[in-house]
Formats: structure tokens, sequence, C-alpha cells
């Protein structure tokens, strides 16, 4: 974001949460107004709430198996802690 939309690291950073945010309200919004799909309506249900499963498994590993959302996993531990201090998502 910071090459792409010319912004600064911590525009990028707080762009970056802007976004996931919404994603993340979007989806719950959408999974939980499913349309009627008759005969099929439990099969999409039990897909819609497997994607849920799959996106929480995702964060699960993120923050337990990787270091990228560990504090010394960020790429520049000054500009995270000046920038998103009270933000637990990377932390």
């Amino acid at each position: 974001m910071e090459d792409e939309y010319g912004l600064t690291f911590g525009e990028a950073c707080k762009e970056a949460l802007r976004f996931h945010d919404a994603c993340v309200t979007e989806f719950v919004a959408l999974q939980s107004a499913l349309p009627d799909f008759g005969s099929i309506n439990k099969d999409i249900e039990n897909y819609a709430l497997h994607m849920g499963i799959g996106i929480q498994g995702l964060n699960t590993w993120y923050h337990l198996d990787t270091l990228r959302y560990k504090p010394d996993g960020y790429r520049d531990i000054e500009k995270r802690d000046s920038i998103l201090p009270e933000n637990k998502i990377f932390l």
C-alpha cells in the first residue's frame, strides 16, 4: 500500500486494518443473512460456516505458528510502537 497508493508506513498499516475490519464485517453480515436457497439451504449454511472456520484457523495459525505477528517479527519495531501502540493484531 505504501508503494501502490503512496501512503506512509503508518497510513498503510491503518488502511490495511480498516480494510480487514470491513471485510470481516461484510462476511459476518452476509453469513447471517443468507437468501433462501430452497432445498440446499442447509448445505449453503454449512459451507458458509466452514468458510468462517477456515478463516479462523488461518488466524490461529498466524498467531501461534508464525513470527509475522510477534513483536520481534515486525519489520520495524520502533515504527510499530509509534504508529499502532494499542493495536493487538500485530502483537
